[in-house]
């Protein structure tokens, strides 16, 4: 089985260059052409191209660990496949890719997964994958004068707009009676720990981890890195595979929660592979990131499914999308998650 492994990290704006050439071909789950014969027609060598996602901006480059040790193997050794990982700098990037057709599966926070459903970039939620009630921190410069949230009142403040950081910007802002449109808000995404160091803005969210080594550097200073929102990561497959190649989409659980495990037992391996792969400082993550992220596959729970409705309410009432009526039922397909329950 052939893997392809994509450096660079798509960002949104680049996901519009990834949509319009196609990195890997035109076409969700695309078919890829070994031979042809003499009449021009494909043969039944073709091998059916699944685009994978990952995150390293997040940290998260699950796809590209689960190849490196075998456990795509595991599922799909047998199978006339070919898999290509792609590193995408946020969620609001992997929609756009979606939205193309350019990509079929992905593992994304709540708020991007809300974004691309309600848009019917066309995906399903088929289930979480991980939960997290500490995902990030509001960091201010070292020196700065800001000692408390409500001190962020008409201040400028970074964050990745579209992803989860934004909403628990806006939660820990109304916890302290204020709301988004009470600060300036610029989407800095991965770059907010240097716009931090540098001074450029005066406050930013950034994950825990990233929070801790800024202030053990002496550049930055943590306001909050605590609340009681429980986050869920969903899998987001596209309906083209679901529809097609419902085969397929159980093993692609399967995959990875065999690699959610298996990354949890070596810890060390998978925080060196992330190092090789992406040059990330993974220092501040070896005592942090297993304990902050609980990795699991899982059918979403009833608070789960409360808390993914009252996000998109919130998202509304913010007027971050459209205000419409929804089936939140209809954004999930948990038929593959049940079958492995069962």
């Amino acid at each position: 089985m052939k893997r392809n492994f994509v450096l660079r990290t798509i960002s949104l704006a680049a996901a519009f260059s990834f949509a319009l050439f196609g990195l890997v071909g035109c076409g969700s789950s695309s078919e890829n052409d070994t031979s042809e014969n003499d009449n021009g027609n494909n043969d039944t060598n073709s091998k059916l191209v699944i685009r994978l996602a990952d995150s390293p901006a997040f940290d998260s480059v699950f796809w590209g660990f689960a190849e490196e040790n075998g456990i795509l193997d595991k599922y799909f050794s047998d199978a006339n496949v070919e898999f290509e990982i792609f590193s995408f700098e946020s969620g609001p990037a992997m929609n756009e890719a979606f939205a193309s057709n350019s990509l079929d599966v992905a593992v994304m926070g709540d708020v991007p997964s809300a974004t691309g459903c309600l848009n019917q970039y066309g995906y399903k939620l088929v289930a979480g994958s991980a939960t997290n009630n500490q995902t990030c921190s509001i960091v201010v410069p070292a020196d700065s004068d800001i000692q408390t949230l409500s001190d962020l009142k008409g201040k400028t403040v970074g964050t990745s707009i579209g992803t989860q950081q934004q909403y628990f910007l806006g939660y820990y802002l109304e916890s302290a009676g204020l709301s988004i449109d009470d600060v300036n808000l610029i989407n800095t995404a991965s770059e907010t720990a240097n716009s931090i160091r540098n001074g450029n803005i005066d406050a930013g969210t950034v994950m825990i981890p990233v929070g801790e080594s800024l202030a053990e550097e002496g550049s930055g200073r943590v306001l909050i890195d605590r609340h009681d929102r429980l986050a869920t990561s969903f899998l987001c497959v596209s309906d083209t595979l679901i529809d097609n190649y419902p085969e397929y989409v159980e093993n692609i659980l399967k995959t990875l929660e065999d690699t959610y495990v298996y990354a949890l037992d070596h810890q060390d391996e998978y925080f060196d592979y992330l190092y090789n792969t992406t040059g990330t400082d993974v220092e501040a993550l070896r005592e942090t990131f297993f304990e902050y992220n609980k990795f699991h596959v899982h059918e979403p729970t009833e608070s789960q499914f409360n808390d993914f409705k009252n996000l998109i309410d919130w998202m509304m009432k913010n007027d971050l999308i459209e205000e419409n009526d929804f089936d939140v039922n209809s954004f999930f397909d948990l038929t593959f998650i049940k079958n492995i329950n069962n």
